[in-house]
C-alpha cells in the first residue's frame, strides 16, 4: 500500500473534515463512503481489504484517489450519480432515525433496510442502537450473540447464526445506521502460542506416490483431533509417503 500512500496526500485539516464526513449519518451515503474510502487509503489499508470494508470496486478506489487528488475537498460538493435503491433506502433510515418525534409514526415498522435477505424496519435499528449504548464495552461477537437472541435468529438446529448478524452488523455500521463498540487494539495482531503437534512420521508404505495423492475429508469431533489439526496448519507438518 506504501504507492497509494504516495499517491494520496491530505492535510491535518482535510483528514478532520474527512472524519467528520465519515462518520455522518446526514451528508449522503456518498460522500461517507469516499470519506471512508479516502481515509482507509492514508491508513495504508490494502485495496482488497478496502473493498470489502466500504464495499466499492478497486476501479472506483482509485478514481475517488485521482479526483480527490484533482478537486480536494470541492469532490464531496456534488456526486457523480444518483444513489441506488439500496442507498436510497438507507439514506431514507438516517434521516428518520435522526428525527426523533418522528419514531412515534406507524413508519417505524414499515420503513426498512435489507442486509444479507433480512430486512431491519426503524424499531429494529433503534433497538440495537440502543443494545450498543448499554454494553458500550462489549465485544463484536458478544453483540451478534445478544442481536441473535434478540431478534431470534438461527438456523435449522436452534444455533445462533453469530457470523451472519457480525457481517449485517458490520455492513450497518458501514452505512453508519450504527457505530458498534470500537475493537481492542490490545487484542490485536497477538498470535496465540500454537498446539504442540506430536512428532510423529505418518509412513505410507508401498503405496505409488499417484496413489498417494488422493484426499479424504474426515470431520474432526475430539479435542485432541482439533488440537493435532491446528498444529499441523500451522506447522506445515508433512504427511509423507515412501515406495
Amino acid at each position: 500500500m506504501t504507492e497509494n500512500r504516495v499517491l494520496l496526500t491530505c492535510s491535518d485539516e482535510e483528514i478532520e473534515q474527512l472524519k467528520a464526513l465519515a462518520s455522518s449519518t446526514a451528508a449522503g451515503i456518498w460522500r461517507i463512503k469516499r470519506a471512508k474510502t479516502l481515509l482507509g487509503v492514508l491508513e495504508g489499508v490494502s485495496p482488497a481489504r478496502l473493498m470489502h470494508q466500504v464495499r466499492v470496486p478497486v476501479v472506483s478506489i482509485a478514481k475517488c484517489i485521482q479526483e480527490f487528488n484533482h478537486r480536494r475537498m470541492a469532490y464531496f460538493d456534488e456526486p457523480n450519480r444518483p444513489p441506488t435503491v439500496r442507498e436510497a433506502a438507507v439514506e431514507r433510515m438516517l434521516a428518520f432515525l435522526e428525527n426523533p418525534s418522528s419514531l412515534a409514526s406507524d413508519e417505524r415498522d414499515t420503513l426498512s433496510v435489507r442486509y444479507i435477505g433480512m430486512n431491519f424496519t426503524a424499531r429494529d435499528l433503534k433497538t440495537i442502537r440502543d443494545m450498543i449504548l448499554v454494553e458500550p464495552n462489549v465485544t463484536r461477537c458478544k453483540m451478534a450473540e445478544m442481536v441473535c437472541s434478540r431478534f431470534q435468529v438461527h438456523d435449522i438446529h436452534g444455533r445462533p447464526r453469530r457470523a451472519i448478524v457480525a457481517d449485517i452488523l458490520k455492513r450497518m455500521e458501514m452505512d453508519n445506521l450504527i457505530f458498534l463498540p470500537k475493537r481492542n487494539p490490545a487484542s490485536r495482531g497477538i498470535m496465540k502460542t500454537p498446539p504442540k503437534v506430536v512428532e510423529r512420521s505418518q509412513e505410507i508404505q508401498g503405496v505409488a506416490s499417484h496413489q498417494a495423492m488422493s484426499v479424504s475429508l474426515v470431520v474432526v469431533k475430539k479435542p485432541e483431533e482439533s488440537t493435532l489439526w491446528n498444529g499441523l496448519i500451522y506447522t506445515g507438518y508433512p504427511l509423507r509417503s515412501s515406495c
